[in-house]
């Protein structure tokens, strides 16, 4: 049997069809956000100091440079991983996929494609774009790389890669910028999308600025 529901978004009328397959997964995905939430609050300041400060001075670059434990950061990507890796089902993109799909309303469409290319994108509190051998170190892929290169496996070839990467750019630094991007871009959008599919899975009448003082 297939989850229906019919909803009212801004007075228009919409069914929503997932299977129960896509039910359970997004279930799945909640109890994940859930889990993650609890987690922050139960080691809050844990991921805290972070910051980077750069001066020039004596015509040499000075990074001053917080990160928070390695523990914690562990901790934390390791309940980030079903959602922040591709390959598994409660992936966030799929999860906003599914939103998309039934919820055929254009301004929410847009507000889910914007928050799915916040999501795709390395947002940082840095004001400047920081490159290293043309490669651009706050994207996307440089963060994938990182990934898979100290944190969820240990790939030799991207090890060696990032290592060619950061050269002149001290690991502190370089980390910084991954770490900046889970704690004030990925994980903020997981929040708001969770609260997104609670208003969804739990009221008939939407409100599309409800939905939007979500995720402020």
């Amino acid at each position: 049997m297939n989850y229906q529901k019919n909803i009212t978004l801004n007075e228009k009328s919409i069914e929503i069809r997932w299977t129960d397959d896509e039910l359970e997964t997004i279930k799945r995905f909640v109890e994940y956000v859930q889990e993650l939430e609890k987690m922050i609050k139960r080691n809050e300041g844990a991921f805290s100091p972070l910051n980077m400060n750069i001066k020039f001075k004596n015509n040499e670059l000075k990074y001053i440079i917080n990160l928070p434990n390695k523990d914690s950061i562990g901790i934390l990507l390791h309940k980030l991983r079903p959602i922040i890796l591709q390959n598994e089902k409660t992936y966030l993109n799929k999860i906003l996929n599914l939103l998309s799909r039934e919820i055929n309303e254009q301004l929410f469409r847009k507000y889910i494609q914007k928050q799915k290319n916040i999501f795709n994108t390395v947002k940082t509190t840095l004001p400047f774009i920081v490159k290293a051998d043309e490669e651009i170190i706050n994207s996307e892929e440089i963060f994938k790389m990182w990934l898979n290169a100290y944190e969820y496996h240990r790939d030799e070839e991207k090890i060696k890669k990032i290592k060619e990467l950061t050269v002149l750019l001290p690991f502190d630094a370089f980390e910084f910028i991954m770490i900046d991007n889970l704690l004030h871009n990925k994980t903020k959008v997981i929040f708001c999308v969770f609260r997104i599919i609670q208003l969804v899975l739990d009221s008939k009448n939407l409100d599309l600025n409800k939905i939007y003082r979500q995720c402020e």
